[in-house]
């Protein structure tokens, strides 16, 4: 997501000036080391889970409650099958912008 800086700053010793054109990237979201032990692992359980998923703030997302409800119900009908095989490693999205496997092949039983 692209954005203009409105003021001078600086960020990890680099200097900002105000109209740099910046870019974030929303696939680094969530994987920070400092605030998450194995950012890159799995953890439905993770603790003290400060995530940026939704966004924060004015930029909240509208969508929250759908997107929470969604993942609710599909969990629910997925955790109805008591044995879950991974049929491949998954193969991950070439994105700047979504970080995400391309597909997952599970056999349920």
């Amino acid at each position: 997501m692209g954005r203009v800086a409105r003021v001078d700053f600086e960020w990890h010793d680099q200097q900002v000036k105000a109209g740099d054109r910046l870019f974030l990237s929303f696939a680094g979201a969530n994987r920070d080391e400092s605030q998450f032990p194995e950012p890159d692992r799995f953890d439905i359980g993770r603790a003290d889970n400060r995530h940026l998923g939704f966004s924060t703030g004015p930029h909240y997302c509208i969508g929250a409650a759908l997107g929470r409800l969604e993942a609710r119900l599909a969990l629910e009908a997925l955790l109805r099958f008591p044995r879950w095989e991974l049929r491949e490693l998954p193969a991950w999205l070439d994105n700047l912008t979504v970080r995400g496997p391309k597909s997952l092949r599970v056999a349920l039983g």
